[in-house]
């Protein structure tokens, strides 16, 4: 139950008009008048304190008013810190799932994209490798909002490395793939040849050849890597930034003021 009280005067007005409210609640003893909202205790003796919140008035005795007020007070980072930890763990999951996803993009695209996209002789290949640096952070962030909706610093720090991680091991997977084709390997000769494994790198392909120049791996991994880990930074802090903004909380301004508030028999 409540009382709906709306006026087109000035604030002052207005207040006055809420503090004459609460006074008919009291003579006529309307139930819950007299009882403090929050633990329910009557007032006693003590002056009923008021407290306004935006547009919304509640009436406490003067511990719980002075108890709120001061956890209203608080840094928001100190109200959250014990509430956002599990929440945090399954964001970072969230966040991991997604960037093995965009790791996984790495591997299609060298997979089965590139290979078509050899006979299209306008089309730059390379473009496409770049972007999905800035992809794989989104995934990432997107991984990561699903299960949290706090932007505090463990969400910057995780977003941001996971991205970077795991679009350098994408690209990397990728360089990998793009051996295996250019060499026709099947993907068990490379747990045969282990050395497979580190031509992305460094160049394999000796100083004085000519005829495999083409099969130099390592300068493109370390190029690609570098610029899609700096659009996957960039993303990040892209993508955080509007979410700290959207999550951040708007904190009400809230008043505390004392009731003296007189009986009919006193007035009498």
């Amino acid at each position: 139950d409540g009382l709906l009280v709306t006026t087109n005067q000035s604030i002052q007005v207005f207040l006055e008009l809420i503090d004459f409210c609460t006074e008919l609640l009291r003579e006529h003893k309307i139930k819950g008048g007299d009882y403090c909202s929050n633990c329910g205790k009557t007032f006693g003796k003590r002056f009923p304190k008021k407290i306004t919140l935006g547009n919304r008035n509640y009436l406490y005795c003067e511990s719980c008013a002075f108890d709120i007020y001061e956890e209203h007070n608080k840094p928001d980072a100190l109200k959250t810190e014990a509430k956002s930890g599990g929440k945090s763990f399954f964001g970072f999951l969230g966040a991991l799932a997604g960037g093995l996803l965009g790791a996984f993009l790495y591997f299609a695209i060298y997979m089965w994209v590139l290979p078509g996209s050899e006979a299209l002789e306008d089309f730059d290949w390379r473009f496409l490798v770049i972007i999905l640096g800035f992809i794989t952070s989104f995934l990432v962030f997107t991984g990561y909002k699903l299960f949290c909706k706090k932007a505090n610093t463990f969400a910057f720090v995780t977003v941001t490395l996971l991205s970077a991680i795991l679009t350098a091991v994408g690209q990397y997977i990728g360089t990998l793939v793009n051996i295996a084709r250019n060499f026709s390997l099947d993907f068990d000769s490379f747990f045969i040849y282990k050395n497979w494994f580190l031509m992305p790198f460094r160049n394999t392909v000796p100083e004085d050849s000519t005829e495999y120049t083409d099969l130099v791996f390592n300068t493109d991994f370390y190029r690609f890597a570098i610029i899609g880990v700096a659009l996957a930074l960039l993303g990040s802090v892209i993508f955080l930034l509007g979410f700290y903004e959207k999550s951040r909380p708007v904190k009400e301004e809230m008043f505390l003021e004392t009731l003296k508030i007189q009986n009919v028999a006193d007035k009498k």
